[in-house]
């Protein structure tokens, strides 16, 4: 059975949360598809920007589906950083099911 995930991410995000986020990660080991929704986020610690490059690659290498919704406050930080093309986003939800 395919089995998903969304994952909602607060408005900010800082390092402590990102962390955490590193040993919640660890755990989906049985998840087919995880969504990152972060359609609230507008703050984020750089070292977020890290986990989400790391947690796309370790989530591919095993055969996982990884889906991105981002604020346009996202959208715009992903940009700046030259890595839009890295993300694999959708402007609709449900486009992400």
């Amino acid at each position: 059975m395919k089995r998903s995930f969304t994952w909602r991410f607060p408005s900010v995000i800082d390092l402590i949360a990102v962390q955490k986020y590193l040993q919640t990660l660890e755990k989906a080991s049985d998840i087919d598809t995880i969504v990152f929704d972060m359609t609230r986020t507008i703050g984020i610690h750089s070292a977020f920007m890290w986990f989400l490059v790391y947690a796309m690659n370790r989530l591919l290498t095993r055969g996982r589906n990884v889906v991105f919704l981002m604020s346009p406050h996202m959208r715009q930080s992903i940009a700046m950083l030259g890595m839009s093309d890295y993300f694999n986003c959708v402007d609709n939800p449900r486009k992400a099911a």
